[in-house]
């Protein structure tokens, strides 16, 4: 891969521990990996399921502090101890 300061992005998809089970269909409210993010910890973020992997989108911009970062990661290892 090519890494460069030009190729820098401020979004990125992340894959979720395979223990996290991801079955949160785009669009469509429910009881998913993403409600329980946005409704038990306050984190919104987008959740996708891709080739039976879970992955969330990360947003690195102007709005978003190293706390939500740290926000987000906690819950998902909270998640994982359920």
């Amino acid at each position: 891969p090519v890494h460069s300061p030009d190729m820098t992005t401020s979004m990125a998809m992340v894959r979720l521990p395979s223990r996290l089970k991801v079955d949160d269909v785009p669009g469509t409210p429910g009881g998913g990996v993403r409600s329980r993010l946005r409704d038990e910890y306050g984190v919104e973020t987008a959740i996708g399921n891709f080739h039976g992997s879970g992955y969330i989108r990360l947003s690195h911009a102007v709005y978003n502090l190293e706390e939500d970062f740290e926000r987000l990661r906690d819950a998902v290892l909270d998640m994982l101890r359920d």
